[in-house]
């Protein structure tokens, strides 16, 4: 019987190379303004120093401390003050600007409360060269009536009732699972 014996090379039991750390010296930047062959170094009491160093080029006539760029910076000068105003951003125009007199205004309420479908806002506004928005400021519409057919027959109704009965008839087509989401997200929202 022959038994070979294998050397086992572990981590642990390999030689060690001793390490070595060179010691280097710690950096140090030199002050640029103490160095400075141009710099003005003064000691002042108290163990304070004031140094001064001149600008590296003479100033150009754009430099922002002879010529600013924020116009605040600028100092006054008659030829800014004559300097001529840019354009407006939104011109107005002559139809925008015209004024109504108070007879106007009354016969665009008494045609808007009279028929709003004949006279809506944007054909007065175009009729009398105003604006659509102050058509509807001076002559409101508050409720239209309009007829609706339903099972029974026509009726007479203003505009939200007749947008709700369209809601329900829709609500009324929703499955049950639609309906029970729409009951809980009401509830959230009663909640929250």
């Amino acid at each position: 019987m022959s038994f070979t014996l294998r050397a086992r090379w572990s981590a642990s039991s390999a030689p060690r190379l001793a390490r070595t750390f060179v010691a280097r010296p710690k950096h140090t930047v030199k002050d640029p303004l103490l160095t400075a062959s141009n710099a003005a170094i003064t000691e002042l009491p108290e163990d304070l120093t004031f140094i001064h160093r001149p600008p590296p080029t003479a100033e150009t006539p754009l430099s922002y401390t002879t010529n600013p760029s924020s116009p605040l910076l600028r100092q006054a000068t008659a030829s800014s003050s004559s300097a001529t105003l840019p354009p407006a951003l939104h011109a107005q125009s002559e139809s925008e600007s015209k004024r109504l007199t108070q007879a106007q205004i009354e016969e665009i309420r008494a045609r808007r409360a009279k028929d709003p479908k004949r006279n809506p806002a944007w054909k007065l506004a175009q009729e009398y060269g105003c604006s659509r928005l102050f058509i509807s400021m001076v002559a409101p519409i508050r409720k239209i009536e309009v007829q609706v057919k339903t099972s029974e027959g026509l009726m007479q109704m203003t505009e939200a009732e007749r947008r709700q009965l369209e809601k329900e008839k829709a609500m009324s087509r929703w499955g049950e699972r639609k309906q029970i989401n729409k009951e809980v997200r009401r509830l959230r929202r009663e909640m929250w």
